[in-house]
């Protein structure tokens, strides 16, 4: 039976979202007032209406963002002719179809999610994992949520001088190799070049804490910034340092993107990462779901997995998409779920 989260927070033990999101007596705490008083929103997402503000169908096989999907066995033999075949999707999943599945609102909430078809899967195929499991990749079609706003929305641009902040909620997601992020693309100029003044900014969660309850306690932020290089240290287990727990209740996970271009990457107002260099160029936003076949595909250059063939796939220092195999949970996917009560961008005030 599927389990809605967004019918039980009300009388969960766990923070309401009532009283952690004004929709209560709408009287602030005195952190949340100290905040306004220094901040100004300057754009907002509540999700009470529809996603008309959002694009929800421009993840085209042109996209910028498209890759993954190569023909591959983990023994690193793959079909040539399909290595870095230009489809609409992202890792293991498409996100050119059934929007109104993955992506949608709920008594006021984004709720994001995977839809999975039993059919033939012409982008994969069907491999075992050395540790013996089938991973029938080639028997489903598996979809996934995208949304971004438009770049011509320049109230909505992340940007020196503002804090973006993402309000959500991780405890439905319960599926291993599904990673939920919250991110910005730069609105001109080249992402992964080696001039840090345009890069990708991210905000990643993933993993159940019933495969690690290390890992499910980790927030990965950072600057993702190609040749000029991501953000060092930018793991972070926010229950063991920080004594927050994001699987339980509402958080506000945010980007504070600070007057000289530097950021600090927030969780309820508490600094866990920061980057000092400059970035200068404003981002769009995006909202997705990346999903994970559970072996890191080879690159051209290098037509080995990252495996070991004792232990099964390699797991990366990096809750990322190669950590687990989402076939292998595929029986969670009508329990697996993240929700998102609000985006907002608030204005900094001037030092």
């Amino acid at each position: 039976m599927r389990r809605w989260l967004g019918n039980k927070i009300r009388g969960s033990d766990n923070q309401s979202r009532e009283s952690t999101c004004g929709h209560g007596s709408g009287v602030p705490s005195e952190a949340e007032a100290e905040t306004q008083v220094k901040n100004s929103l300057i754009w907002q997402e509540g999700f009470s209406g529809d996603l008309s503000a959002w694009n929800q169908n421009d993840f085209v096989e042109s996209s910028d963002h498209r890759t993954g999907y190569k023909h591959l066995q983990l023994d690193g033999s793959h079909d040539p002719t399909m290595t870095w075949q230009v489809v609409p999707g992202r890792w293991a999943a498409l996100m050119d179809k059934h929007r109104d599945k993955v992506q949608f609102i709920r008594d006021g909430m984004l709720v994001m999610r995977l839809h999975v078809e039993a059919q033939k899967n012409i982008y994969r195929k069907n491999f075992t994992s050395p540790d013996g499991k089938p991973q029938p990749y080639g028997d489903y079609i598996i979809y996934a949520p995208w949304l971004s706003m438009p770049r011509d929305n320049k109230a909505g641009w992340m940007k020196p001088g503002t804090i973006t902040t993402f309000r959500c909620n991780l405890e439905n997601m319960v599926m291993g190799g599904v990673r939920f992020s919250a991110w910005g693309m730069p609105v001109t100029g080249s992402a992964y070049d080696d001039d840090v003044k345009d890069v990708e900014i991210d905000i990643e969660l993933e993993n159940p804490q019933r495969y690690d309850k290390g890992w499910g306690q980790s927030v990965l932020m950072k600057i993702l910034g190609g040749d000029a290089g991501d953000t060092p240290n930018a793991l972070v287990n926010v229950l063991k340092k920080h004594n927050i727990d994001i699987r339980k209740g509402w958080h506000d996970f945010s980007i504070k993107w600070n007057h000289d271009g530097s950021l600090d990457f927030q969780v309820d107002k508490t600094t866990v990462v920061s980057d000092p260099r400059k970035v200068t160029v404003p981002c769009y936003l995006i909202l997705s779901a990346e999903v994970s076949s559970g072996c890191k595909d080879p690159a051209i250059d290098n037509p080995q997995p990252h495996e070991n063939i004792t232990d099964g796939p390699y797991q990366p220092h990096n809750p990322g998409l190669t950590a687990r195999s989402a076939i292998s949970d595929i029986d969670l996917v009508d329990q697996h779920e993240v929700l998102i009560d609000s985006v907002r961008i608030e204005s900094l005030p001037q030092s």
